[in-house]
């Protein structure tokens, strides 16, 4: 009985212990021809106290057999190791590995014990552009040695994966959407996206409104055919026939064809020319059909390319420390604008080494009387710089205020330095946006006005008294700054004493701190 109730313990304990036997996996991928596949080799939450590894790989079988072969590419250590370990991959057949072609041996090192989850190795591998789809590629692990710091083995379950080859994803050729005033060429941009691949001819047709002018001695090449040969023929109005190659092979993304186009200078603003495509062929160098691309039709929407008149952000002074608030105003040339982008960059100064300015809160800048009930957003992400964007309820004209900007001035700034404030601008123009131009400005510092200087010339003299003596006898009012002047002990009232002080200080009998 003893002897069975020792066993039964024994064999309990040999459960607990698989219990918690930790995993290494190879996780599952799927990929097209020709993809480079990043594969993951992971631990799970079982793997533990774990300072080197060796963890061996097979990629040569392949269901149905006879595929070919995968290609190791590059292996990296993953986020389970520490910053500065150490990685050792031997790839078979490369730098005189004396292992097979198709598999690899890693070794990882560190100075201190990890616990998964998490991610021990990553492989890329390239399949090959002649994999047949559906074929599956076995991912093996057919050699897993872990340890701790102290080198004991740490015991781990090693667990396949798989890399399952899919059909290409369809590839598209389009055209960008653009906008052009009435009578301008503007370039179209024919391209390819990066499903587009192992072709070397293309030709399409593009359908275009019978007003649109091509001139075929100008239609050019993209960068992806740089070299080739390119040929159009727009004897048909509305259709202009395309064809290029190259003398290799070339895989998108890229741009294959550039295509001038002018417009009638009789268009009207907010006319819409719909651009598509029809007949589109891709061929290999041999000269093989190739599953043509997917046409995404664009557009080009007849815009001004300038609107009248400016935008013009008024110079402003202010002193260290404060708050100074910027007016961006429209001429009276500005027609019909229902709202502005502006986009400031106050980044450089005279001096050069001055303090930078910055715009204070997003929600402090305001639209300006022009757009009463604007939506007004402000991105200040970028040191130096601000876009800010106003959209009005309904369209307006200048003259007026457009948007007003507060900036502060940093406390340590020296007297008469300038902060250039560049802009450029876009309105909103029967809802299209349109550049229109945009004058910049500029901050000046303003030395501090000292106490007792009332008249606010850089001095104090009996003038000072004698305007201050006025004020304190009700004979005239001063403004905000000069009352501050005269004011020297903040109470908010202009006393004879402080008007005596002011005396002494212009008679030097006195200094004003």
């Amino acid at each position: 009985m003893l002897k069975k109730i020792v066993l039964l313990t024994l064999a309990l304990s040999l459960v607990g212990t698989a219990a918690f036997a930790g995993v290494v996996a190879v996780s599952d991928a799927s990929g097209r021809p020709g993809d480079v596949v990043a594969i993951s080799v992971k631990a799970d939450a079982d793997v533990r106290g774990v300072a080197a590894a060796g963890i061996g790989l097979d990629i040569r079988s392949s269901e149905p057999p006879g595929a070919p072969q995968l290609a190791f590419v590059n292996i990296t250590a993953g986020s389970f190791w520490p910053a500065g370990s150490l990685i050792a991959p031997n790839i078979g057949g490369v730098g005189g590995s004396s292992l097979p072609v198709g598999t690899a041996y890693v070794g990882i090192v560190s100075t201190e014990n990890r616990n998964g989850p998490g991610e021990m190795l990553v492989f890329q591998v390239k399949i090959p552009e002649t994999a047949p789809v559906g074929t599956v590629y076995k991912l093996a692990i057919n050699r897993l040695e872990l340890s701790n710091a102290a080198g004991a083995s740490v015991s781990a379950t090693p667990r396949n994966g798989s890399l399952k080859i899919v059909a290409p994803e369809s590839g598209k050729i389009s055209v960008k959407n653009v906008s052009a005033a009435p009578g301008e060429t503007v370039n179209l941009e024919v391209e390819v996206d990066e499903n587009v691949k192992g072709f070397s001819g293309i030709g399409f047709t593009m359908l275009m409104d019978v007003s649109l002018k091509v001139d075929p001695n100008k239609v050019a090449a993209g960068a992806l055919m740089k070299g080739g040969l390119i040929a159009a023929n727009t004897k048909q109005p509305g259709r202009v026939i395309i064809g290029a190659t190259v003398s290799g092979i070339v895989n998108g993304p890229g741009v294959v064809a550039v295509v001038p186009v002018t417009l009638p200078s009789t268009a009207k603003v907010g006319d819409v020319f719909p651009i598509e495509f029809q007949n589109i062929e891709l061929s290999d160098i041999t000269g093989k059909q190739l599953v043509p691309p997917t046409p995404v039709s664009g557009k080009i929407t007849v815009a001004l390319s300038k609107a009248p008149g400016a935008l013009i952000l008024k110079d402003a002074k202010g002193k260290p420390g404060s708050v100074v608030v910027v007016q961006v105003v429209a001429d009276d040339k500005v027609r019909s604008i229902s709202g502005a982008v502006l986009d400031l960059d106050f980044r450089t100064s005279t001096p050069a080494s001055a303090p930078p300015i910055s715009v204070t809160k997003p929600e402090d800048v305001k639209a300006g009387s022009m757009f009463p009930n604007a939506i007004v957003a402000a991105n200040l992400n970028t040191p130096g710089k601000a876009l800010i964007g106003i959209a009005g309820a309904a369209p307006a004209n200048g003259p007026g205020v457009v948007a007003e900007i507060p900036f502060l001035i940093p406390a340590n700034a020296a007297k008469n330095t300038a902060y250039a404030i560049k802009m450029s601008a876009t309105v909103a123009m029967d809802g299209t946006d349109v550049p229109i131009e945009a004058v910049g400005g500029t901050i000046i510092v303003e030395q501090p006005r000292l106490r007792g200087d009332v008249n606010g010339d850089g001095k104090i003299s009996v003038t000072d008294a004698t305007m201050a003596l006025s004020a304190a006898l009700g004979l005239i009012k001063l403004d905000p700054e000069q009352f501050a002047a005269a004011d020297l002990n903040g109470d908010g009232k202009i006393s004879i004493s402080e008007v005596t002080r002011i005396l002494r200080a212009a008679l030097n009998l006195e200094k004003l701190e």
